[in-house]
């Protein structure tokens, strides 16, 4: 059973009232979840963890749980979510290459256009994919997720196939913060969750640009999602199909409320996906 942790503050401040701890303790009951503990830090405040249901993959962040509350208490309505068109089919066209069958086979996507994030929320929503990643896709062997920056110029096509890996040119950034760059990779750590030939990898890229993913492995720092606004791509590669579908709904609808004031909220626009 999948514990997050929410800081009490920010979650009353999206349930627009303050609970006393066991006041609290009781709306989850009666909601269905449970508090496994409550802790109290001078500098960081008072941090619930929430025991969520295994198969409730909508609750695995502060966004999920006071919309989930929120609709349970009668404060919001349950959200529409609207599939719209690709502005530019180019653009989130993905060609998908026959060899990446040996891997991963599976590969879906989503654009959430002018996300805005403050700091507390991109930080959720980078845990959110963490999570997912830990639990439903078995540590990234069955599925992995990633969100791309899409806010630039360049309108080159996406490709996904497959690569051996001493054809693989990638940047990467090492835990010590130093950068190996434009070198051949050698992902020994992640060798062990591929299936079938381990020297043999998936990537996505863009023609005419770098490779900006490796998968199931890293994002490029390059085209990564930083707080400053974006124009995200979600991306899920799968050996599960189910589990696909899962992982790029709760990730996708649970930040699809992030636009600016202008945009309509709960719209996700599609991606183009094309065998070749």
């Amino acid at each position: 059973m999948p514990t997050v942790s929410v800081n009490r503050e920010q979650l009353f401040k999206r349930l627009g009232k303050n609970y006393t701890d066991e006041g609290f303790d009781e709306l989850c009951f009666q909601f269905g979840i449970e508090i496994d503990d409550i802790v109290d830090d001078p500098e960081k405040g008072v941090t619930y963890k929430i025991d969520i249901g295994a198969n409730r993959y909508d609750l695995l962040c502060i966004e999920g749980i006071s919309r989930a509350l929120n609709i349970f208490l009668g404060r919001e309505k349950i959200p529409l979510y609207r599939l719209v068109p690709a502005k530019d089919s180019l653009q989130y066209k993905i060609t998908v290459k026959p060899n990446t069958a040996k891997v991963r086979p599976f590969v879906v996507g989503a654009v959430l256009r002018n996300l805005h994030f403050t700091q507390q929320v991109y930080d959720s929503f980078i845990d959110l994919q963490d999570k997912l990643h830990q639990n439903l896709a078995r540590k990234r062997t069955l599925a992995s997720i990633g969100a791309h920056n899409l806010s630039t110029k360049n309108f080159y096509p996406f490709f996904y196939h497959g690569k051996d890996a001493k054809d693989i040119i990638f940047s990467v950034k090492l835990y010590n913060s130093s950068w190996i760059s434009d070198v051949p990779i050698r992902l020994y750590l992640y060798r062990k969750i591929i299936r079938g030939d381990k020297n043999f990898f998936t990537i996505l890229y863009r023609e005419k640009i770098p490779l900006y993913r490796l998968v199931p492995a890293k994002d490029s720092e390059q085209y990564k999602i930083t707080v400053k606004p974006n124009t995200a791509k979600v991306l899920l590669v799968a050996i599960d199909p189910l589990r696909k579908n899962i992982m790029l709904n709760a990730l996708s609808s649970i930040y699809s409320y992030c636009f600016e004031c202008y945009c309509k909220p709960f719209k996700l626009e599609n991606i183009f996906l094309y065998l070749n």
